[in-house]
């Protein structure tokens, strides 16, 4: 009797126990119950769990320009670029761009450059259960765009280091010493800021740049007022840091990464995570022109301090273009100027993952370089690999070297109609979960779909907990308009999920 009454008692104590947890989960979820793409969301999910794939720990939309309206609120303010890291502790760093006044008037069209850009970030010390409000880690000024870079993890010091390029927010409206210094009037036939203000500006001149807290915004005008000593900032890299997880930063300063003199259009590549190798080397991703040619290029410190000082830093592997088609061929590889992913694979050798369409071949486009110095397996495709236009992520499990997880957007690039690279055709998200074989190539997997086919989806990273788990950040939109009234990147959403099989 005693025994039966114990089990009994054990039963209902499970249950009280289990139907808590299931509340706290669903409290934990956005509280948008009359959303029909999170409804479509959900059947994605439970399609994965009928065939223990993943079993999802915490949802949460973490960034939002808008629940409904998009089209007319989303032009205040608009959130792109995500980047996510995971402390020792298990504290969890969310990051993103903040753009202003972002969409085209009259159209839903992103607007990706020539914006004020403030840079945030959302923290969470319980895996995601909970979240900071948002905060501002670096505020633009006026006429100022922010454009993140990768963020970097010293987990010795337990800093964080967050990489930034500083470009002009409109066309013309910048002084230069070299043109006359800040009394000078502009000659915006010969100077005027190009669409990506980055690309054709020489390092010299870039270092010389500046952008005056005071100004307006205006071709011509962007000078501010030559009386306010000290209170500009130059164009070009940048890099602040955090030592208390993200609660405080420090001032961006700049940053003068090795890049050859007569470089032009250089700085740190877009959003994603920078990774510290098995022999304790630092390593992020760059880019910049030298004669008319792209140069896809890794930096690397061996300094365990002073990571936000240029001089620390050198100058890695060049990555180019050429490398085998999958005729068998050497030639040109359609690869991102800018927009890679990096892991370390094998062990002290860094494998970099391109955004690329498929004009030269089937997949993603990877490199191998060791330790981050010399190029030892050309450019490829890896035909399983969804291959659209858009930035990706692919991490390492820390604990070894035998399973990495890879999240793309799961739209495939098409050569004959170029709209993949369009915000409104990147739809789905996928996660595979990849083993590397021996000649350094990756066993062939199926992707998991952690979204709905029909959800619009952008760019992601991840990061991994100590217990295993996942976290990944995704753009993300409405799966079905109303009235008409989405755009693809109306917030961010952040997933934390153990990957079962």
């Amino acid at each position: 009797m005693l025994k039966a009454f114990s089990m009994l008692f054990l039963l209902s104590l499970c249950s009280q126990i289990h139907s808590r947890s299931s509340v706290t989960e669903r409290n934990n979820l956005p509280n948008n119950s009359t959303e029909s793409s999170d409804q479509i969301d959900k059947k994605a999910i439970s399609s994965n769990k009928k065939r223990k794939w993943t079993k999802v720990k915490q949802r949460r939309r973490l960034f939002k320009c808008s629940e409904f309206h998009a089209e007319e609120m989303c032009r205040e303010h608009l959130y792109r670029i995500p980047s996510i890291l995971v402390t020792k502790d298990d504290t969890v760093m969310a990051f993103a761009n903040k753009r202003k006044k972002n969409l085209k008037k009259n159209s839903d069209l992103i607007r990706d450059w020539n914006h004020e850009t403030d840079a945030v970030v959302r923290i969470s010390e319980d895996k995601g259960r909970t979240w900071s409000e948002e905060d501002i880690t670096i505020a633009s000024w006026n006429c100022l765009d922010i454009h993140r870079g990768p963020v970097l993890y010293n987990k010795h010091n337990d800093t964080v280091y967050s990489f930034m390029r500083y470009c002009p927010a409109k066309r013309g409206m910048f002084t230069n010493k070299a043109q006359g210094g800040a009394n000078a009037s502009l000659d915006l036939k010969n100077h005027a800021i190009p669409i990506e203000y980055t690309k054709n500006r020489s390092l010299s001149d870039m270092r010389l740049d500046k952008i005056y807290k005071d100004a307006k915004c205006e071709k011509g005008k962007g000078h501010g007022d030559p009386g306010s000593k000290g209170k500009y900032v130059v164009m070009g890299d940048h890099v602040s840091y955090s030592k208390d997880n993200g609660k405080t930063w420090s001032k961006p300063k700049p940053i003068h990464l090795p890049y050859p003199d007569e470089a032009y259009g250089a700085g740190v590549a877009n959003g994603s995570h920078g990774i510290q190798l098995s022999n304790g080397r630092f390593v992020i991703q760059a880019r910049y022109q030298l004669n008319d040619d792209t140069k896809r290029v890794l930096f690397y410190s061996d300094k365990v301090k002073g990571l936000h000082k240029g001089k620390n830093w050198k100058h890695g592997a060049i990555i180019s273009r050429k490398g085998n088609k999958d005729d068998g061929t050497r030639g040109k590889i359609n690869m991102s100027t800018q927009e890679f992913t990096i892991a370390e694979h094998p062990k002290n050798t860094v494998v970099a993952n391109f955004r690329t369409g498929q004009k030269t071949g089937t997949g993603r486009v990877e490199v191998r370089i060791e330790n981050a110095e010399r190029v030892v397996q050309d450019p490829h495709h890896v035909a399983f690999m969804h291959a659209p236009t858009a930035h990706s992520s692919l991490i390492r499990k820390p604990d070894g070297f035998e399973e990495y997880f890879f999240s793309t957007v799961k739209s495939k690039y098409d050569d004959k109609d170029d709209s993949e690279s369009k915000a409104n055709s990147r739809k789905g998200l996928l996660l595979y979960k990849i083993k590397p074989k021996n000649d350094n190539s990756w066993e062939e997997s199926d992707p998991i779909n952690l979204t709905s086919p029909l959800r619009p989806t952008g760019y992601s990273d991840m990061g991994i907990f100590s217990d295993g788990s996942i976290a990944v950040l995704f753009e993300s939109g409405q799966a079905k308009a109303r009235d008409s009234e989405w755009i693809n990147y109306q917030f961010m959403v952040y997933k934390r999920l153990k990957v079962l099989r």
